[in-house]
């Protein structure tokens, strides 16, 4: 199979497990935005042909709330800050009355966004993905708990949700809805009007 046939099932099939919605078939997805993304020059985005448009992503890019107003913040305070963008990451679905407003972020600088803050610690959507995949079950099972981020993601697990998904996951979905909306403009057939 070619890169770009790869390519176009790999995003048809994250498509379907967003849909599908259940927590275990959002964690399955971040093993297909791995490969889709994250995998350096070995990953599909980078394989296919992309001659035709600019890849980039259309989001909501916020910073944190302790970067927007750090007079609100002690260090100590920033220590039980928590802070998820959530659907606000995707203007397709954030609430529009809220001070939004939107971009679009080249690739590096959609895989750099801080999308959660917890405990001190910035996740990029990079970080958020190769995590899911490598220590929670996406592809490997390899929990680590004396690894800090690894027991902070544990932490927002059990203390936050969002409907019926941790809101971690709830986080990747929204990214996963990001990455086949603006990416659907890279399948042979594209499905996705352009902006």
């Amino acid at each position: 199979m070619d890169a770009q046939k790869l390519f176009d099932k790999t995003l048809d099939d994250l498509s379907a497990k967003l849909k599908k919605g259940d927590e275990y078939e959002i964690l399955m997805s971040s093993s297909l935005l791995r490969k889709l993304l994250v995998d350096g020059e070995n990953s599909l985005v980078c394989q296919i042909d992309k001659k035709k448009r600019p890849l980039r992503f259309f989001v909501n890019a916020r910073e944190p709330l302790h970067k927007r107003i750090p007079t609100l913040f002690t260090d100590k305070d920033l220590l039980i800050y928590t802070w998820f963008p959530l659907d606000g990451l995707n203007p397709d679905t954030a609430n529009k009355e809220r001070d939004y407003n939107p971009v679009w972020l080249s690739f590096d600088d959609f895989l750099q966004q801080v999308v959660i803050f917890a405990n001190g610690e910035e996740i990029t959507i990079k970080e958020l993905i190769k995590h899911l995949s490598d220590k929670e079950g996406g592809v490997h099972m390899q929990r680590r708990e004396f690894e800090e981020k690894n027991q902070m993601m544990k932490e927002l697990n059990e203390r936050f949700g969002v409907g019926n998904l941790p809101a971690v996951l709830s986080t990747l979905k929204v990214i996963g809805q990001i990455v086949v909306r603006d990416l659907a403009l890279f399948k042979d057939e594209p499905t996705a009007p352009q902006r």
